[in-house]
């Protein structure tokens, strides 16, 4: 078989079957190869890149999603400031909140701001993942592998956003239930209305899905890992206020705040729109 490197130490082996599998080289130079696309035989006959759509494409993407999640969890050293900075919010909650203790309207008025940030810090920690999608194979010499994979290049965008993906969602997720918890337990969340600490919630998905598809639709666009973070950091700073102050004026008014959800999932489309059909 052809071997392709892609990632650190990553390669794709390429049989003459079509068949793809990828493996680790370690340091002892030994080989550990596991199927990373089974089933696909042919291929790669008449055509690599299979134009067909439907229950082969979607699997063929979630092996794509799983195959970067497993690069990402290599690393744990990674993960840390996923657990640093929520973990810092959460107890700068908690400090606010024995602070104002006497008053637990103001109480939940913090803790609803903080909710809010916990949205935007989980979904800001897409952008390194969402840099390195389609820029890093570019400066790891891999891109031509990449478009060589078994399955439709527009699927390839959907493959690298579900990769990134759960990693913001879950790291804003645990810190909102968290900050919720606290909050039940001071006794401030019984002032708050339903939809005040439901909407957050919603929120953080919505915005992670966002911020995951802008980031890996700059990666596409750039030759550098460096500046597609640069780009979406910058883009990431003009939402920030966006987002943080109509959250608290639009409080009490659910249809704008539901107007804020459905431009997010608009720019999400948007993106996906633009990146698919790039890659076609």
């Amino acid at each position: 078989p052809k071997s392709y490197n892609w990632r650190m130490g990553h390669s794709i082996a390429i049989c003459e079957s079509g068949d793809i599998h990828s493996g680790c080289r370690s340091d002892s130079g030994a080989r550990r190869s596991k199927n990373f696309a089974g089933g696909t035989a042919g291929a790669f006959s008449g055509n690599p890149l299979p134009t067909s759509c439907g229950d082969f494409a979607m699997k063929q993407v979630m092996r794509l999603a799983r195959h970067e999640w497993s690069l990402v969890m290599r690393d744990p050293r990674f993960f840390i400031p996923f657990v640093a900075v929520p973990l810092i919010l959460i107890v700068l909650h908690g400090i606010s909140l024995f602070a104002v203790s006497g008053d637990p309207v103001q109480g939940w008025t913090l803790t609803r701001t903080f909710l809010a940030v916990l949205s935007l810090v989980g979904a800001s920690l897409a952008v390194p993942l969402g840099a390195d999608a389609f820029a890093g194979e570019k400066e790891r010499h891999s891109w031509e592998t990449l478009l060589c994979l078994p399955l439709p290049r527009n699927q390839l965008f959907i493959g690298k956003v579900l990769g990134v993906l759960p990693f913001p969602l879950k790291a804003g997720w645990v810190g909102q239930i968290l900050v919720l918890c606290l909050a039940g337990w001071n006794g401030c969340l019984r002032f708050a209305e339903p939809m005040e600490w439901i909407f957050p919630l919603l929120l953080t998905p919505i915005l992670s899905l966002f911020f995951c598809a802008l980031s890996v639709l700059i990666s596409l666009r750039s030759d550098t890992v460096r500046g597609a973070a640069q780009l979406t950091g910058l883009s990431l700073l003009i939402l920030f206020p966006v987002v943080i102050v109509g959250t608290q004026a639009w409080s009490g008014h659910p249809v704008y705040l539901m107007y804020l959800l459905l431009g997010l999932l608009a720019g999400a489309g948007v993106c996906f729109g633009m990146g698919m059909k790039q890659l076609q």
